[in-house]
C-alpha cells in the first residue's frame, strides 16, 4: 500500500514532524557543542574555568540554537526550502532567540545564586538586529544552495562560515569597543561563538535533511 506523505520536507517517506523533531534534537546537540568549543576557548586563552556560569551559559546556547535553527527548519519544510521565507524566519527568529535565551541565561544566573556584574556592552537592540539580517542571510543562502545538485555539506558549512565571518566579526568588535577592557579569553569565547554557530545551523539543516532520507 502507497502512503500519502508530504513531499516538503524534501522526504518521500517521513511526515514533516520527524524531520522537524530531528531537527530540534541536533539544534540542542549544536548548543552543546557550540558551549564545549566555547569552554575550549576560554582555557586554551588561559582563562578559568566555573561549573555555574557554563551552566547559564550553557542554558543560552541550547535556547538559543534549538530556537533559531528550529524556525529555519520549520520554514525549510514548510515551503519545500524556499530562500524567501527561510530568509523571513531568521529575520524574525533570530531577535525573538536573542531575547529569550538572554532571558533565560538572567535567570539561570539568578537561580544559582551568581552575582551579577554589570559590564558594558553593546545595546541588545542593536545586537538583535544585526542578528535578524544575519540569519535572514543565512535562511535565504540555505534555501538556495539546498536546490542545487553541488549544495552538500561542504557548501552548507562554508556558507554559514562566511555569513558567520560577515556578521560575527563586527558583533566581536561592537562588544570590545564597548567594554576595551574585555579580558582576552572572553573575546576568544566570543569569536568562537560568532564564527562556528552559523555554519553548524546550516549543518543542522542539512543533517536533518539527510538523515531523513537515509533512514527513510
Amino acid at each position: 500500500m502507497r502512503r500519502d506523505v508530504p513531499s516538503s520536507t524534501g522526504n518521500p517517506i517521513l511526515p514533516p514532524q520527524h524531520s522537524l523533531l530531528r531537527s530540534a534534537w541536533l539544534a540542542i546537540a549544536l548548543g552543546l557543542a557550540i558551549e564545549g568549543v566555547v569552554l575550549a576557548s576560554i582555557a586554551l586563552a588561559g582563562g578559568a574555568l566555573a561549573a555555574k556560569p557554563a551552566t547559564a551559559d550553557l542554558v543560552q546556547k541550547v535556547s538559543w540554537s534549538l530556537i533559531v535553527c528550529v524556525a529555519l527548519a520549520v520554514a525549510r519544510t514548510a515551503a519545500s526550502a524556499s530562500g524567501p521565507l527561510m530568509g523571513i524566519a531568521g529575520l524574525l527568529a533570530a531577535p525573538a532567540g536573542f531575547a529569550i535565551a538572554r532571558g533565560l541565561h538572567k535567570g539561570a544566573t539568578q537561580a544559582m545564586g551568581l552575582a551579577t556584574v554589570a559590564v558594558s556592552a553593546p545595546s541588545p537592540v542593536l545586537i538583535a538586529s544585526v542578528k535578524g539580517v544575519q540569519y535572514a542571510v543565512l535562511g535565504l543562502a540555505i534555501g538556495w544552495v539546498a536546490r542545487k545538485s553541488w549544495g552538500g555539506v561542504g557548501v552548507h558549512a562554508a556558507v554559514g562560515f562566511a555569513i558567520g565571518v560577515l556578521f560575527g566579526l563586527p558583533l566581536v568588535v561592537l562588544a570590545v569597543q564597548a567594554a576595551p577592557q574585555m579580558a582576552v579569553p572572553a573575546i576568544a569565547a566570543r569569536v568562537a561563538n560568532e564564527l562556528i554557530f552559523p555554519a553548524g545551523c546550516a549543518l543542522v539543516l542539512y543533517a536533518s535533511d539527510t538523515l531523513g532520507k537515509r533512514l527513510g
